[in-house]
């Protein structure tokens, strides 16, 4: 099966949110937990009993301050995607990705390769794409958009499930 695309920002981000989504909502739960104990307990200090208000008050800083680090953060990862996107020559050409029983061999017009099975990390199927790993840190991302036909989606999981050896999500 061969498969032609291009690298959009739609792309980029969709990774993005796959591997760091869970980091995000993760550090949001910790800074509502980490704000709301330390203005909770610290009324404790001054020898005050239990108050309601200020638990409140806790709780509303939590939320609003981890809101604004959390959004900050995926703004971050936003103008890092766009700036990976500028700099990668990569993302600016057509690639061009042939998957068979042996492996893919992607192309583009700066190079080809053809990587075998045993030589990929692992696999991963999100909404929108296919990531396939040649490492911990870089892999394809095969958008579903490019790929015309609900056959063709079905080939490509079938394929990396029973070329992968279980290390396809």
């Amino acid at each position: 099966m061969e498969i032609k695309t291009k690298m959009l920002f739609e792309d980029i981000k969709a990774y993005y949110f796959y591997h760091y989504g869970k980091k995000v909502l993760g550090y949001f739960i910790f800074l509502i937990f980490t704000v709301v104990a330390t203005f909770f307990f610290r009324g404790y200090q001054k020898g005050d009993r239990f108050d309601v208000y200020m638990l409140l008050i806790s709780i509303i800083l939590g939320i609003i301050i981890s809101s604004v680090f959390s959004s900050l953060y995926i703004l971050y990862l936003l103008w890092y995607g766009k700036r990976l996107l500028k700099s990668n020559k990569l993302f600016r050409y057509e690639q061009t990705y042939i998957f068979d029983d042996e492996g893919i061999f992607n192309k583009s017009e700066i190079g080809e390769a053809k990587i075998k099975w045993k030589d990929f990390y692992k696999a991963a199927e999100t909404k929108k794409a296919f990531i396939i790993y040649v490492s911990r840190y870089q892999a394809f991302i095969i958008p579903k958009r490019e790929i015309k036909e609900n056959q063709g989606i079905q080939y490509i999981r079938n394929l990396l499930k029973s070329s992968l050896n279980g290390n396809f999500k």
